[in-house]
C-alpha cells in the first residue's frame, strides 16, 4: 500500500500498472486515492457502509482536478 500527498505533479508521474490494478492512497484524506490500471488513472473513494467496504470511482484524472475529486470524495 503506497501513501503519498496526491497533487497534480505526483499524479502525472504515476505510471500505469502493467497488469491488474494498483492503488495509491492520499495522506490528507482517508479513503481517497488513485487507481492505476493498464489503460487509465482514476480517482476513487473507499469507505465502510453498513459494515461492508465500498469503493466508488469518482472519475478519470483527466476530467477532475485533485481538489475537485477530493471534494467529491468527502460527500
Amino acid at each position: 500500500m503506497v501513501k503519498v500527498n496526491l497533487n497534480a505533479s505526483v499524479i502525472a508521474e504515476l505510471q500505469l500498472s502493467p497488469r491488474g490494478q494498483t492503488i495509491v492512497w492520499d495522506t490528507k484524506l482517508k479513503g481517497f486515492g488513485v487507481r492505476l490500471t493498464k489503460s487509465a488513472k482514476s480517482f476513487i473513494c473507499e469507505s465502510r457502509v453498513a459494515g461492508r467496504t465500498r469503493r466508488v470511482t469518482i472519475g478519470s484524472t483527466n476530467l477532475f482536478r485533485v481538489a475537485e475529486a477530493r471534494k467529491e470524495a468527502k460527500k
